[in-house]
């Protein structure tokens, strides 16, 4: 379990994130919901490690390994898909068994310059896989991706979800990838002042409910902000 307390987090002297608390369960898939600009990629940042907090603390148990889907997916332009994973893993059985599951395998041997943006996503998702993570944090995976690949990579990381058995936390903005992917929803306003939470039920996680799901995150998400 993670345990976020009176958090906040100042940035030329404004509060981004403002006395703001959270228990993240263990192995639960939860998404913060939230407008552009009202700190979700602050608090994920500040979950890593990569900032520290003005106040407050996090708490992180047992977790050692914190795995990192960013929005830019951050690739070596001038190294292939085989030569970006070999920096997470050199053991080349691994990477060809992680490119199998995301289905890129019969790209290993491309650059990122010769790739779709839904295949630079999965690469990432490969990356992430080979980090053997306790818990993963994805900030906007879906932001450059078209209607259909964004589809399919909801998909990959649902799976993906299912089989390792960890904790994931993503941040979005938009209502229908909350809905798609979480058992937990974090609706926030700016600086996390204002937060409410929906839960999911398993059974509701199916194609005609994700949209009646979708459309009350909306309406929440329209009265918080």
């Amino acid at each position: 379990m993670v345990s976020i307390k009176n958090l906040s987090f100042k940035f030329n002297k404004k509060f981004i994130i403002e006395d703001f608390s959270l228990e993240i369960k263990d192995f639960e898939f939860i998404s913060i919901l939230g407008s552009s600009g009202c700190g979700k990629t602050t608090l994920l940042k500040l979950i890593s490690g990569l900032l520290k907090p003005y106040g407050g603390h996090i708490e992180k148990g047992n977790l050692s390994r914190i795995g990192y889907i960013f929005q830019d997916d951050r690739l070596i332009p001038w190294k292939t898909v085989y030569g970006n994973l070999r920096l997470i893993n050199d053991d080349k059985e691994s990477i060809k068994t992680v490119l199998e599951e995301v289905g890129l395998i019969e790209h290993i041997s491309k650059y990122p310059g010769e790739l779709s943006g839904g295949m630079i996503k999965r690469v990432s998702i490969a990356r992430a896989i080979l980090y053997k993570f306790d818990m993963l944090l994805l900030d906007e995976p879906f932001g450059s991706l078209d209607v259909l690949t964004r589809e399919k990579i909801i998909s990959v990381i649902s799976n993906l979800w299912k089989k390792k058995k960890r904790t994931f936390v993503m941040v979005t903005h938009d209502p229908f990838e909350a809905a798609s992917l979480s058992t937990r929803v974090l609706i926030v306003s700016k600086k996390f002042k204002n937060v409410r939470c929906l839960e999911i039920n398993k059974d509701d996680n199916i194609q005609n409910k994700k949209f009646i799901i979708s459309e009350r995150l909306m309406n929440e998400l329209k009265e918080m902000n």
